[in-house]
């Protein structure tokens, strides 16, 4: 989504207001042309055109970006061990910590969502646990990043800082020196991620 910039903005919201402001002006103007001579009606009515333009995301196709990204996730990992059903992959959904720019917004006063998405997808099969780490930038058309790491041949160490809302967790392996900061809510998901990797917590 490369207008994925706008929705941090929240310029979904403006430019609804914009339309409904240039629906008001080209009302005025068929009632009363006598509007248009007016510099201020020009003025509005001109930001407002340009302003309701701005393709922006709104909330719910932000949203919906974010669900087929981590479904994404979940189907690389299950794929990795060819399974042909992926309901026994454990997937837990976050956000990227350190980088340059990553500004976020809350969605429905509940959700923070930020510029960088992160999903890991935890699939054991046959004796065999892999993790794969998804990474996708919102706010750019680039694809998704997918690295996965076999538990057995790479092992990993995870360490977490909890609050009562928000949780960051730290993964690091060899194969991924720099490590991934993932920021996420202290949920469910969460918590059962810590359980499935309970033996890597530092």
């Amino acid at each position: 989504m490369r207008t994925g910039i706008f929705f941090f903005f929240n310029m979904s919201h403006i430019t609804k207001v914009a339309r409904l402001l240039l629906a008001i002006l080209v009302a005025a103007m068929v009632i009363r042309s006598t509007f248009m001579t007016s510099s201020l009606f020009m003025t509005l009515f001109f930001v407002a055109l340009v302003i309701s333009v701005i393709p922006a995301p709104s909330d719910k196709a932000m949203l919906r970006r974010l669900e087929s990204f981590y479904d994404d996730t979940v189907r690389h990992a299950g794929e990795a061990c060819d399974m042909l059903h992926f309901e026994s992959v454990l997937i837990f959904k976050a956000f990227l910590g350190r980088e340059k720019f990553n500004f976020c917004r809350r969605v429905n006063n509940t959700t923070v969502i930020y510029m960088h998405a992160a999903g890991v997808a935890f699939v054991e099969k046959s004796g065999k646990k892999l993790l794969v780490i998804g990474t996708k930038s919102l706010v750019s058309g680039r694809p998704a990043k997918f690295y996965t790491v076999d538990l057995h041949g790479d092992p990993i160490k995870i360490s977490s800082r909890e609050e009562e809302d928000s949780v960051e967790v730290l993964i690091e392996c060899k194969t991924y020196p720099k490590g991934f900061l993932l920021l996420a809510k202290n949920d469910f998901r969460y918590r059962d991620f810590m359980e499935a990797m309970k033996d890597y917590v530092a």
